[in-house]
């Protein structure tokens, strides 16, 4: 809201409003059916009852601050692709009817947030690989009939002991650092007992991660604009009501207009929840609130009571309880603090590989015993948090909120993330760090499973840490011999408090946890390579390597993957056989620009012998400058009728072309050969989004940028 001023006293103004808790959790009233969003009910009742999450949600307040006080978004104002995952827990329908929601509903809804984000430079998209690369279309359809009142009530959450909203959560769930997830269900139960509530969803948070995400009723998602889905995504990324602070007994009725910075954005007067609610008795009301209550949308020219002036677009922001179809805008605050969250707190969706190719996929052996603690993790804040291994640097946080890849399930003691793999070279000595969470004292023990068999045994038990908190290492050298080559092996890390003896990869710890990760290990070079680089220039990467001698050399396959953890093949380069003469190749990735929503690619060579044995190469990141001289200027971006693209001295002739984000073809046109001139695309016709501009040759691309219509 309006008049805020970021210091260090209003600072702690803010502060204390936020830790400032009531001492028990709203009761709503039924004076409406039911509030459609429950997002009051459950913020407000965990601020009280849980301290975790106030403290969570109390510092994630202060980083938001700082980064809107500093202005640390400026140059993160680039176009992001959130990858989404749609959860539907259906009653056994068919697909397609009653809460089994079709696909096409689903992309609906996911068209329609495009629609309402793509103007601030954010897109979602239904992912397309999981956390370990394997394919998926985004869509998990679960059967929720065996949930405990599911089938009579729906989705329970009001904290008693028929709440529900865990069991149908934990039926499906992508790790949430780095999806979306949004569950649907036929009927969201609405806490003061009559009606439904037609969604809520959580701030980011570190203490209450199994729930975290939307919870939405099938019926109308994907429909009228999905703006209930807008409206919780909103919350998704930390934004709050902008009548945020109308109701102070919590009962779901508003009785006072807001006071100060209510929703903690400068751009939103004060204001009473519109949508035709009627006002609480008793309340503190101006004399200005006539009536019984709220208009359903009021008119931009009405007064707003709360401060005697015009509503303007207050009643047509997203976060307003106004009628759907009054509901189309963000201020630039509200975006400003949604940016700052997706850069901070919830910066693990735009790291994300969920929305990047699928990649081919080598497991390593499955190991002989999972250590899989039955009655879950003991909540005394030890266990693995954060791995450091060559190419691994995995930050799994505490215990409680770790996610196997394949599976939803959390609390376990066990981790199973095999698909984070670093490269090692035989008979090395390395370090690996395990962070451990918590005050108490502990050690953690390592092991490599070198022959690919499932077992850890003799010279795979690395060694114990010694004992302690915080940082603990292990080192070890790897062997030169008992070695399956160049094929992804177990790494399994267990950690438990330091009394209790770790007695083997199978020890099922009382405090700590398990997790696994995995390790590929090349053969001794054939080759002697002297250096290799990667370069990103005018739309494709540049590699070069060098070698000092050859032996048996039949190629080299050129490999590239986006997360430096799962890598395809691109190419190859003959080698040279048997030689002693240093030889000189390189590669040139024309296809890299295709992938826009990428920041870094990652680069290996496997040299490959003429019997077929094989090793790999050092993996080489190369960063994806989306720059060309040849280009001077992209404006206005976003626009919402003629993109200009002002294009330097070029010698060829080119093509221009629009694509959306699935990579369909939308326009193209012919370029000639100039000194200089502007270029000029009509997308006046193309709906809201976020589309992806290529201007290529007819053998290199000159740039790929993605670009917004407004």
């Amino acid at each position: 809201m309006k008049r805020f001023i970021f210091s260090v006293l209003s600072f702690f103004v803010v502060f204390s409003v936020l830790t400032a808790q009531p001492e028990s959790y709203p009761t709503l009233k039924n004076a409406k059916p039911a509030p459609p969003c429950g997002f009051d009910y459950k913020h407000r009742k965990l601020m009280a009852t849980n301290p975790a999450y106030a403290a969570s949600i109390q510092r994630n307040e202060q980083i938001i601050q700082e980064a809107i006080a500093h202005d640390k978004i400026a140059g993160e104002r680039t176009a992001m692709t959130i990858p989404v995952v749609v959860n539907v827990v259906h009653l056994g329908e068919a697909v397609g009817s009653g809460s089994n929601i079709s696909t096409a509903v689903i992309n609906q809804a996911i068209a329609d947030l495009n629609t309402s984000f793509n103007p601030i430079g954010v897109g979602f998209v239904l992912a397309t690989r999981d956390a370990c690369g394997a394919a998926t279309t985004g869509i998990v359809r679960k059967d929720g009939s065996a949930v405990p009142l599911f089938t009579t009530r729906g989705a329970i959450f009001d904290g008693t002991t028929a709440d529900n909203e865990f069991q149908i959560k934990n039926l499906s769930r992508f790790p949430p650092a780095e999806y979306y997830n949004i569950w649907t269900v036929y009927s969201i139960e609405n806490p003061g007992g009559a009606g439904t509530i037609l969604g809520f969803a959580y701030f980011p948070n570190t203490s209450n991660r199994d729930y975290d995400g939307a919870l939405m009723r099938a019926a109308g998602f994907g429909t009228g604009g999905s703006k209930t889905l807008v409206h919780e995504t909103g919350h998704y990324l930390n934004l709050y009501h902008t009548f945020q602070g109308d109701d102070a007994d919590g009962d779901g009725l508003p009785d006072q207009c807001p006071s100060g910075n209510g929703d903690l954005v400068a751009d939103t007067d004060p204001l009473i929840r519109s949508g035709g609610w009627s006002y609480d008795t008793p309340n503190t009301l101006p004399s200005a609130c006539t009536g019984t209550g709220t208009a359903s949308c009021p008119s931009s020219g009405a007064t707003n009571c709360c401060t005697g002036t015009t509503y303007g677009t207050l009643p047509t922001n997203h976060m307003d309880y106004s009628s759907a179809s009054c509901r189309t805008t963000f201020t630039a605050g509200q975006s400003t603090r949604m940016l700052a969250a997706l850069n901070g707190l919830r910066a693990g969706l735009k790291t994300s590989v969920g929305a990047l190719p699928t990649p081919a996929i080598t497991q390593p052996t499955a190991a002989s015993c999972t250590p899989i603690v039955s009655t879950g993790v003991d909540g005394f804040n030890m266990g693995v948090m954060r791995v450091q291994l060559g190419a691994i640097d995995y930050n799994t946080g505490n215990a409680e909120n770790d996610y196997n890849s394949s599976t939803s399930i959390a609390n376990t003691g066990f981790l199973d993330r095999w698909c984070v793999n670093t490269p090692l070279l035989p008979n090395t000595a390395y370090t690996l760090t395990a962070t451990v969470s918590g005050t108490n004292s502990q050690r953690v023990k390592a092991f490599i499973d070198y022959n690919n068999d499932g077992n850890f045994t003799g010279a795979e038990i690395l060694a114990t840490s010694a004992s302690g908190t915080g940082a603990l290492t292990i080192a070890f050298t790897t062997p030169n011999t008992g070695v399956t080559w160049g094929t992804p092996l177990r790494l399994r890390i267990i950690g438990d408090f330091v009394n209790n003896t770790i007695s083997g990869p199978c020890y099922v710890p009382q405090y700590g946890q398990v997790e696994d990760y995995s390790v590929t290990i090349s053969s001794p070079l054939p080759i002697s390579l002297l250096s290799f680089t990667g370069k990103y220039s005018k739309g494709r990467t540049l590699l070069n390597w060098v070698t000092a001698s050859e032996q048996n050399n039949d190629r080299f396959e050129v490999e590239r993957s986006w997360d430096g953890k799962s890598f395809e093949k691109i190419g190859y380069r003959t080698g040279h056989g048997s030689t002693p003469i240093s030889q000189t190749y390189n590669f040139s990735d024309v296809e890299v620009s295709k992938y826009p929503q990428a920041n870094v690619a990652y680069y290996r060579l496997k040299q490959i012998d003429f019997d077929g044995q094989f090793t790999y190469t050092q993996i080489v990141p190369v960063t994806l400058f989306r720059e060309n001289k040849e280009i001077t200027s992209i404006f206005p971006n976003p626009t919402n009728d003629v993109l200009n693209v002002e294009l330097s001295a070029t010698t060829e002739d080119f093509t221009v072309e629009i694509f959306d984000l699935t990579g369909k073809l939308l326009s193209s046109q012919i370029g000639a050969p100039s000194e200089s001139q502007i270029i000029k695309i009509d997308i006046s016709s193309f709906p809201k989004n976020i589309y992806v501009l290529k201007i290529s040759t007819k053998d290199r691309i000159i740039c790929s940028e993605r670009v917004v219509k407004m």
